[in-house]
């Protein structure tokens, strides 16, 4: 099927000046993977004229047929038919800036089936095709072949090439594939393939050089392909304040060196409010310092963290819950100050005002800590499991922000009291969780994934192979627009600290 969306910001993955600037020889450029190999081939053919798939051909080199007429003063004026492209993938036509879903779902590493795409002079003069080229942050999970396709197409005819997808990491994929030709009004032709890897899958991410094994830290979505992670405690116990940035198209963690940074902390909260700002509150201060209460902001687009003291705020604490709930606002709840000493308010941030305020929601759950918290990117907040008394909880809650209350969801089947772990709403509307301490809480964790559907209320296990090892106290966050989400560190035995884990996984939801 088709549909048109709105196309991402795109950056041309061609290197040679002749994408953009060509010569009278034809194009000749190549798509190529993150390691340089060659992922499609889109040379025009030899012995014809190449024209820029981003401004089109030379108009002095490209007038079609003329047809002379006269006008009534007795002037004779030139006129011609323009050349105009169609493009049909399977007898399906695609309008510029539209999509196309391909069917086959691929492992990572994998190439899929080859998809036809044809292109038709539906004018009549020629149409000069000046290749294809795969562009924006996707343009390395796609293998083009275009050495059937005709460099110019008379009109009546048409001529194709074909693409495959072949992903390099998980999840789903927009491709934008851009088209030159001398079309006046359609040059560039652009069109999306969405494609998506094998679903239910974990994938270890191979590399080092990231983050050091470690457990509490916070990890958020920044809504642009990128995570940002912050802090918690390493193998060696020491509290952190590191600040790193995922790329989730490239698979790779970047360091960053803010000139100031929070003070180091453990099992704080954190979630982005909009496009340019993240909030960050509480935490564990050094050294079994206690349960901490500032406010800290961290601006996406200079990288900068600064502190907010806010006229009121929440009391202290750590093991809570932060979620962005839209409209630049950030739901908080529960978390606790102590062992045992579970609270049980929920709060909001506000980041047009900057300010916290209690909600005042209906229907307060019981106090808890530690729990699995995501929102559905529509209008509910799942709570699921967490801490009571330092005994695991078997409840699933749900928050409605449209009118501020809270419910006891009473679903069918649950994973069992488990805590210490996280959740993440992916592409099917269904809250995601793993693993965590199942049934009490001094025990090693207990392994699954499972899957919330809040229409039907219930819960499955969805457990797939190759599932990562029992962990807790892990990081997760969603991949946004992506339909997968990221997994960081967490500790695999209850006693020590020295099972921190330095892995980053990747979990690829049911596709839509």
């Amino acid at each position: 099927m088709s549909r048109v969306l709105t196309l991402p910001a795109l950056v041309c993955i061609c290197a040679s000046p002749a994408c953009f600037n060509p010569p009278t020889t034809p194009l000749e450029t190549e798509s190529t993977t993150d390691a340089g190999t060659t992922t499609g081939d889109t040379t025009a053919p030899p012995g014809t004229t190449s024209v820029d798939p981003t401004t089109g051909p030379d108009p002095d080199t490209t007038a079609g047929p003329a047809e002379s007429t006269t006008t009534d003063t007795g002037e004779t004026t030139t006129a011609t038919d323009p050349p105009e492209i169609e493009v049909s993938i399977d007898g399906a036509v695609i309008d510029a800036g539209g999509s196309f879903e391909l069917v086959d779902t691929v492992d990572v590493d994998d190439v899929g089936p080859a998809v036809t795409i044809t292109l038709t002079n539906v004018g009549a003069d020629d149409l000069l095709v000046g290749g294809v080229l795969a562009v924006g942050p996707n343009a390395s999970q796609v293998v083009i072949d275009q050495a059937g396709l005709a460099a110019t197409i008379a009109g009546g005819d048409s001529s194709s090439f074909t693409a495959s997808f072949a992903p390099t990491n998980g999840g789903r994929k927009d491709i934008v594939l851009r088209i030159g030709s001398n079309d006046d009004d359609e040059n560039p032709f652009d069109l999306v393939l969405e494609g998506h890897t094998t679903e239910n899958t974990y994938r270890l991410i191979p590399g080092a050089g990231g983050p050091v094994g470690r457990f509490n830290s916070a990890l958020t979505d920044l809504g642009d392909g990128r995570l940002l992670m912050f802090g918690g405690r390493n193998a060696a116990g020491a509290w952190l304040n590191d600040t790193w940035i995922f790329e989730a198209s490239t698979d790779t963690w970047t360091l960053l060196n803010p000139p100031a940074s929070p003070p180091v902390r453990n099992a704080h909260g954190m979630a982005r409010v909009d496009a340019d700002t993240v909030v960050m509150f509480g935490g564990t201060a050094a050294g079994g310092g206690g349960a901490m209460g500032d406010t800290w902001l961290f601006e996406i687009p200079t990288a900068t963290w600064s502190p907010l003291v806010p006229a009121l705020g929440p009391p202290a604490r750590f093991q809570h819950g932060m979620v962005a709930i839209g409209d630049a606002r950030v739901l908080m709840y529960g978390g606790r100050v102590g062992a045992g000493a579970e609270m049980a308010d929920t709060w909001i941030f506000d980041g047009a005002s900057e300010t916290w305020a209690p909600a005042g929601a209906l229907g307060n759950p019981p106090t808890n800590s530690a729990f699995a918290f995501a929102f559905d990117r529509t209008d509910l907040v799942t709570m699921y499991g967490g801490f009571q008394s330092n005994n695991p909880l078997n409840q699933t809650w749900r928050y409605t922000v449209s009118t501020n209350t809270w419910a006891n969801a009473t679903p069918v089947g649950t994973p069992g009291a488990r805590a210490v772990l996280s959740g993440e709403y992916l592409d099917l509307g269904r809250m995601i969780v793993f693993s965590g301490k199942l049934g009490d809480c001094c025990i090693d964790p207990t392994g699954g994934t499972f899957e919330y559907n809040p229409v039907a209320n219930t819960w499955t296990t969805i457990t797939p192979p190759g599932e990562p090892s029992p962990r807790f106290s892990y990081s997760m966050s969603g991949v946004a627009g992506a339909n997968k989400a990221i997994l960081f560190g967490g500790l695999l035995q209850n006693t020590g600290v020295g099972t921190a884990l330095a892995e980053t996984w990747e979990y690829v939801g049911v596709r839509p």
